[in-house]
């Protein structure tokens, strides 16, 4: 074993895992199976191998998931566990929060 065994899903990552399936889901439910199933095939793969996937070039101490062409899933490696930081869809500039447009007025 390379590291912890125990994954833990952060809030806002399981809410944003779910609306992107149920957005799929919405246009196409087998693709939102689909993406369920794969994203739950590379979580297994990273209880056994933490370190697998790709250190971030955006955070240091981060690592990327790249489940499609379209998401990654960023995630930390701790002493006691693996953490689901957030699930995220490629156009969106990850880790920066989207800019609030101004009102007019």
């Amino acid at each position: 074993m390379d590291g912890p065994a125990t994954l833990e899903w952060r809030p806002q990552a399981r809410v944003r895992y779910l609306m992107i399936l149920a957005e799929i889901a919405r246009h196409n439910a087998r693709a939102a199976d689909n993406m369920a199933r794969l994203i739950m095939q590379k979580l297994r793969y990273l209880l056994v191998f933490p370190r697998i996937y790709r250190a971030s070039t955006r955070v240091a101490g981060i690592r990327e998931i790249v489940v499609t062409s379209n998401y990654l899933m960023a995630y930390r490696i701790t002493s006691e566990r693996i953490e689901i930081l957030d699930v995220v869809h490629a156009r969106r500039d990850w880790p920066n929060p989207p800019q609030r447009m101004p009102s007019v007025h």
